[in-house]
């Protein structure tokens, strides 16, 4: 390595050093708090998280850091472009993140950390007693402080919800995702409207395999490890609202959830957040702390638990294989292969966003953006919210929340100040399909390797791909290089085409009989 980027280097590795050790610290605590903590921790959680994010928000401002950045950002400019990867996207994630932190005031990040620890509690009161008015004061607070980090960061003309999608899918655009959510429903239009015709949802039962809860972590936690979730590297637990936190590569821990009288919830749920852990589980060590190591696409992200949990886990070949895991775990328990692959896509407009089928799935994510859009732009106050919200399923779906806990508060995102991550799910279902596509022309034998239970050649195929990228690249980048430059949209729809026509026997308009 020349030697002033070497030297520069290793200044800013110390920094870094330290930054991805705070975001594993207020990880773990995020963990502890959705998972162990008792509720009267509550108070000395938020300072303790806010304490953390000061630390890691002024270490981000610190003049110090601008002039190491510079410094190495002149010494690469006299080396060949494709030398020194990692520096170089060190020096672009991070420039990018102090950009962000340079123009937010150091008492907002803490007042929004002891908002998100209160609103988490007030979320889950609410929820015991079906109320959402319990959870309006908190939820108030989070919106108005989410409204003044997006006055921070907007650019003059810009949307205040461009800077919120940003945090998460760096370069989002309002406007793009109302397109691309416009775009979509049009492309599957045709097919919902056969799927009525064809009399859904009963053209595909549902199965509900009844099975008692510790025999369901039992066979879930195999499932897990099945697909190849590393148990040494990670921890599985149960939350009422499914997540993954990743502190390291070593320490990946997912969440899910089960129902004693429906498998497949628990199934669908366990799927998804071990496609989160496989990933966060297949950064590699070596960019541990060098700046490139963090995933900063939340929908290369939730491509990852949407792949496991759908273009995967609810093709046929993988119903064969959990046909025969299921009856191994349970002999009493026969579910035929073929039964199973339509129950688990069985289309059905319904309440709950994380139960939803993939078809009807990116409706709920349209109510719950323009939600979003309109707290952010005033049109939608937070007490009105649950009102907006029913007229929004009523509409769009057919279907009216019979209760609070059925609807607006189902989701745990707004409690914790996740403005702007919802677009992600769709983003991610759409990256999913491509991924799928581009994995089934390199691996011709992959679909026969599932129904076998064997697993290793999609996870390395997406190991090589996706995982060892990390933020090498940004995540259209390392997407495009994946899937070869594939239409995403174009990609979902014909997903969803092939799996429908297989399980109803549709014809799509244009294609030959």
């Amino acid at each position: 390595m020349q030697a002033a980027v070497a030297h520069a280097w290793q200044d800013l590795s110390a920094v870094l050093g330290r930054l991805d050790a705070l975001v594993g610290a207020r990880s773990l605590l995020e963990w502890d708090q959705l998972c162990m903590m008792p509720a009267k921790g509550a108070e000395g959680r938020g300072d303790q998280l806010a304490a953390l994010s000061a630390v890691y928000h002024e270490t981000l401002r610190a003049p110090s850091l601008l002039r190491v950045l510079d410094r190495l950002d002149e010494a690469l400019e006299s080396t060949d472009a494709a030398e020194h990867p990692i520096q170089r996207a060190a020096v672009r994630n991070l420039r990018r993140e102090r950009d962000r932190a340079v123009r937010l005031p150091v008492n907002l990040v803490e007042a929004m950390e002891r908002a998100r620890t209160r609103g988490h509690q007030a979320w889950l009161a609410a929820r015991r007693v079906d109320d959402f008015t319990v959870f309006v004061p908190a939820l108030t607070e989070l919106v108005g402080l989410a409204g003044e980090m997006a006055a921070c960061l907007v650019e003059p003309g810009g949307h205040p919800y461009d800077v919120l999608m940003d945090a998460f899918e760096p370069g989002a655009q309002t406007s793009d995702v109302a397109a691309l959510l416009e775009r979509l429903a049009s492309e599957l239009a045709p097919l919902l409207d056969q799927l009525r015709g064809a009399g859904w949802p009963d053209c595909a039962p549902g199965v509900q395999v009844v099975m008692p809860l510790d025999r369901q972590r039992q066979l879930l936690r195999r499932t897990a490890i099945a697909l190849g979730f590393d148990l040494e590297a990670g921890r599985f637990d149960t939350a009422v609202h499914p997540f993954t936190c990743g502190m390291d590569p070593g320490d990946v821990r997912i969440t899910t959830r089960y129902n004693q009288d429906d498998l497949l919830k628990g199934l669908g749920a366990t799927l998804h957040e071990v496609g989160h852990g496989l990933y966060e589980q297949g950064v590699p060590r070596a960019l541990r702390g060098s700046g490139a190591g963090r995933i900063l696409s939340t929908g290369l992200h939730e491509s990852q638990s949407r792949f496991w949990e759908n273009v995967i886990g609810a093709s046929l070949p993988f119903c064969r294989w959990f046909a025969g895991h299921l009856a191994q775990q349970d002999p009493g328990l026969a579910v035929g292969a073929d039964e199973l692959f339509r129950a688990r896509n069985r289309v059905q407009p319904g309440l709950i966003r994380v139960d939803a089928d993939e078809l009807t799935y990116n409706l709920h994510i349209v109510v719950r953006f323009r939600l979003e859009v309109g707290l952010m732009e005033g049109a939608v106050s937070p007490a009105d919210l649950e009102e907006a919200w029913n007229a929004g399923y009523q509409e769009l779906l057919g279907v009216s929340p019979p209760s609070a806990k059925q609807g607006v508060l189902q989701d745990v995102h707004w409690a914790e100040g996740l403005f702007g991550y919802f677009p992600t799910y769709t983003l991610g279902s759409l990256y999913a399909a491509s991924l799928g596509r581009a994995m089934e022309a390199e691996l011709p034998a992959m679909w026969e390797q599932v129904a076998a239970g064997d697993f290793a050649a999609v996870l390395g195929w997406l190991r090589s791909r996706v995982h060892a990228r990390a933020s090498l690249a940004d995540g259209g980048s390392v997407l495009r290089e994946a899937t070869r430059g594939h239409d995403p949209v174009a990609d979902f729809s014909d997903h969803l085409w092939r799996r429908h026509s297989a399980v109803h026997q549709l014809q799509r308009p244009g294609q030959a009989s």
